[in-house]
């Protein structure tokens, strides 16, 4: 995988995004995904070294976290690409081809995961998704589980300053997923809600 290329595709969608109104919220939300992108592209990479450190600890639960996040902003990214092209914000046309770039990158990114995967044994499905059956968690909702019995109650900030490299959105999720499972429920809204065990 090419980190330069890579680079150079936040460099143009940085260029684009400068077009865009300056109060846009789009316009940072989209560097935001292309910057969480390097850091997850970048720490990918130094997991997948032939060295990858001490710091690393568990390496194949973090490159799996990685993978869910490299994953995760490619998504996000082409998501914002169909929202800003109709806006007349910047070239409709400039807009397309560099979705295109980035698209076809994600296709070449997915064939390099898949190499490494295979190569380095990680399985990557099995445990990240939960089976239908209550007792079957994710290793999110595990360190949500923990969280929420070290600490009595948490919001979502909570689990994100635990989990930085995971979007506040798919937390929510995490959280919804472990209300429907009976293990915890919600209380108070909007900002003031916090989560706690079911008793």
């Amino acid at each position: 995988m090419d980190k330069e290329r890579i680079i150079g595709l936040i460099n143009e969608l940085y260029r684009i995004t400068s077009l865009f109104p300056k109060k846009e919220p789009l316009r940072y939300k989209m560097r935001e995904a292309a910057d969480n992108l390097l850091l997850h592209f970048t720490t990918f990479e130094s997991l997948n070294s032939n060295n990858p450190g001490s710091f690393a600890g568990d390496v194949k639960m973090k490159t799996k976290e990685c993978l869910f996040e490299i994953e995760n902003n490619f998504e996000i990214i082409n998501n914002y690409f169909n929202v800003t092209k109709w806006q007349n914000w910047a070239s409709y046309f400039n807009i397309i081809a560099l979705q295109e770039k980035y698209d076809l990158f994600k296709k070449e990114v997915k064939e390099e995961i898949k190499r490494i995967v295979l190569e380095k044994k990680i399985t990557v499905e099995k445990e990240d998704k939960p089976e239908k059956n209550n007792h079957s968690l994710s290793i999110r909702e595990k360190k949500i589980m923990l969280l929420l019995k070290d600490k009595g109650r948490a919001q979502v900030n909570d689990a994100s300053k635990m989990l930085p490299s995971v979007a506040k959105r798919t937390l929510r999720r995490d959280f919804l997923a472990l209300i429907e499972k009976g293990l915890i429920e919600r209380m108070g809204e909007n900002n003031n809600t916090y989560y706690s065990l079911k008793e």
